[in-house]
C-alpha cells in the first residue's frame, strides 16, 4: 500500500467524521436539550464547524479522483464538487449566523438548588429580540447545561 493512498483515506475518514459532526449539529443536535453554558465556547464551536466545512469537501474530492478515470469524468466530478461547495458553505454559514447572533439570557432566577436552577430567560438577538421562557437548568460537564422548559 503506497503512502499517498494511506494519506488520501486518512483525510477522507477524518473529513467524513467532521462532516458527520457538522450534519448532526445542524440537524438532530438542534433537538437535544443540551446548550452551551456561555456564548464564547458556543461561538468557537460553530465557527470551527464553519471553518472545517471546506476540508470535508476537499476530502471527498481527494478520494473520488482516481488515475483510472477519464479526463472528462474527472473534470465533471471536480466541477460538480466545486459547484456544490459554495452551496454547502452558504447553508452552514446561514445556520452559523443564527447561532452566533442569538442566544438565551437570564433575566430572573426563580429557584436555585445545589444541582439545578429554575430561570426566566429572554431570547436576545440584538435588535430583533424574541420571546421568553422558563427553564430548569442542570450543569453538564462544565461547558454544557441540560435545559428543560418548565410549564
Amino acid at each position: 500500500m503506497n503512502v499517498w493512498k494511506v494519506i488520501r483515506w486518512t483525510l477522507f475518514w477524518i473529513g467524513m467524521f467532521v462532516g458527520f459532526i457538522v450534519l448532526f449539529t445542524y440537524t438532530f443536535g438542534q433537538w437535544l436539550p443540551v446548550e452551551f453554558v456561555d456564548w464564547k465556547p458556543k461561538r468557537i464551536y460553530y465557527d470551527t464547524l464553519t471553518d472545517l466545512t471546506p476540508f470535508v469537501v476537499l476530502s471527498i474530492l481527494l478520494v473520488t479522483l482516481k488515475k483510472e478515470q477519464t479526463g472528462g469524468f474527472k473534470i465533471g466530478l471536480v466541477t460538480a464538487i466545486v459547484a456544490a461547495a459554495p452551496v454547502v458553505m452558504f447553508i452552514v454559514g446561514a445556520m452559523n449566523f443564527g447561532h452566533n447572533f442569538c442566544g438565551w439570557a437570564d433575566s430572573e432566577v426563580i429557584e436555585s438548588g445545589s444541582d439545578y436552577r429554575i430561570v426566566e430567560q429572554y431570547e436576545d438577538c440584538g435588535i430583533a429580540s424574541g420571546g421568553s421562557r422558563t427553564v430548569r437548568i442542570e450543569p453538564l460537564f462544565g461547558y454544557w447545561q441540560i435545559v428543560a422548559e418548565v410549564r
